[in-house]
């Protein structure tokens, strides 16, 4: 009997440095999609998106639209359940990161009336974007939706849903979405791109990204 718990502690313990080791690692996708990882969500960049056709918008106060943006999906988390969406049980806020880099945005930069500048980011550009973040010793897996191009003429916004590894803002997986504009008001019309690339994911794109990286 001495023999038997003697074995089930040390097979307890053999499960338990198992299961440490391999979130003490470099997240991979496979970590994200494929286990209950808990996520931290970043909120929305747009430090280096371009808004275009707009001719009407005052850009005096982005950083305050931004921010009021960005805390839609925090104040109203059932409506925008990135949960449910990445089929997380824990999912906390922090948008401290990217509400820094709102902040330093350059409004003469903001605007355009080129419609390429919807379609421009590569990887590398979002591999850029996240070594700026300052985490402040956080770790763990982010999500953050980095915004591209917000084209009024389309009514739709471009938007790299990213996960990111807190520890050394390295990017673990970033796909372009996009999600169609709508609403009343600047803040509801953009974010509600937000909203349908949430649902996107939560009715499609999660089960996509399930299948690709259980292999």
């Amino acid at each position: 009997m001495k023999h038997l718990k003697t074995t089930l502690i040390f097979s307890v313990l053999l499960a338990v440095f198992s299961i440490g080791s391999v979130y003490a690692q470099t997240p991979t996708p496979k970590d994200v999609f494929t286990t209950d990882l808990p996520i931290t969500y970043l909120g929305i960049d747009f430090s280096n998106s371009k808004l275009i056709g707009d001719t009407v918008i005052s850009l005096t106060d982005l950083p305050t639209k931004f921010e009021a943006i960005n805390g839609v999906p925090v104040n109203e988390a059932k409506k925008y359940d990135i949960g449910t969406a990445l089929k997380k049980t824990h999912v906390t806020n922090d948008l401290s990161a990217v509400k820094e880099q709102n902040d330093k945005i350059d409004p003469s930069k903001f605007l355009s009336g080129n419609d390429a500048d919807y379609a421009r980011f590569k990887e590398a550009d979002i591999s850029k974007i996240v070594s700026k973040y300052n985490f402040k010793g956080r770790s763990g897996v982010g999500v953050v939706f980095i915004a591209e191009g917000l084209t009024k003429r389309q009514e739709k916004a471009s938007l790299w849903v990213t996960f990111v590894d807190m520890k050394t803002n390295k990017v673990i997986y970033t796909e372009r979405m996009e999600g169609k504009a709508g609403g009343f008001g600047y803040r509801n019309y953009w974010v509600k791109t937000v909203w349908n690339v949430i649902e996107e994911i939560k009715k499609h794109k999660d089960e996509e990204w399930i299948a690709k990286f259980s292999k």
